[in-house]
């Protein structure tokens, strides 16, 4: 092959990688452009539903106004931590709880909230039902592990194989029986939002009556 011939390809070869490298990097700003967006967007719904938590009269209505706003705000969290990082497509789930729990501790100055996690990258559809099970499992150890005390609880994530274990756990009362052996959950509203964020995860799913305390452990694959 002519010498002016080879250039020629290899010069082709060149502007298409740097067309292709530039059409990545454009798409990659419009994806976190688009995530930044959506945060901002489900930010707003939830200081909507938080006012009118706060204007209703029904401690019921006001409660489930306040459910509905941390289930956006955590969703919100999401698109938060995704806009901020150099790859849009996934989440480091180490740093992605650490920050969530640290939202949802500002919830409760009554009990204690810690993580232990290990590195472990998720994409962002499966970190947004991870998330939404986490808020799920801390909110009601909240709410209902101790209901005269102050208590801790604690969410751990380990890397196993080609699987993660991850586990919420309270030294509070104990969840009644109904709760530990009935398949929805009993009559827990929450419980079933959790059961059915695992069965969307593809994952297992099992309780555990430590006295004191319940442990919530869920082994998720890696990929949907």
């Amino acid at each position: 092959m002519p010498l002016r011939a080879q250039r020629a390809g290899y010069i082709k070869v060149l502007r298409d990688d740097t067309e292709r490298h530039c059409a990545e990097e454009h798409q990659q700003i419009m994806l976190r452009e688009m995530s930044h967006r959506v945060k901002n967007s489900l930010t707003l719904v939830a200081a909507m539903l938080a006012m009118q938590a706060r204007s209703s009269k029904q401690e019921e209505v006001g409660q489930a106004l306040r459910d509905a706003e941390a289930r956006v705000g955590t969703i919100a969290e999401v698109h938060d931590q995704l806009w901020r990082q150099p790859h849009i497509e996934t989440v480091d789930l180490a740093d992605f709880l650490s920050s969530l729990c640290q939202r949802l501790q500002q919830t409760s100055s009554r009990h204690t909230l810690s993580v232990d996690a290990d590195p472990c990258v998720v994409d962002a559809d499966r970190a947004i039902q991870i998330a939404l099970l986490v808020n799920e499992l801390v909110t009601n150890a909240f709410k209902h592990a101790f209901p005269d005390a102050c208590g801790a609880v604690t969410v751990r994530a380990r890397s196993i194989a080609d699987a993660i274990r991850l586990e919420v756990a309270d030294d509070g009362r104990g969840l009644p029986a109904d709760v530990l052996t009935s398949e929805n959950g009993g009559k827990s509203l929450g419980m079933k939002v959790v059961r059915a964020l695992v069965q969307q995860l593809k994952a297992e799913f099992h309780v555990e009556d430590r006295q004191p305390g319940t442990g919530f452990v869920i082994r998720l694959p890696r990929e949907g």
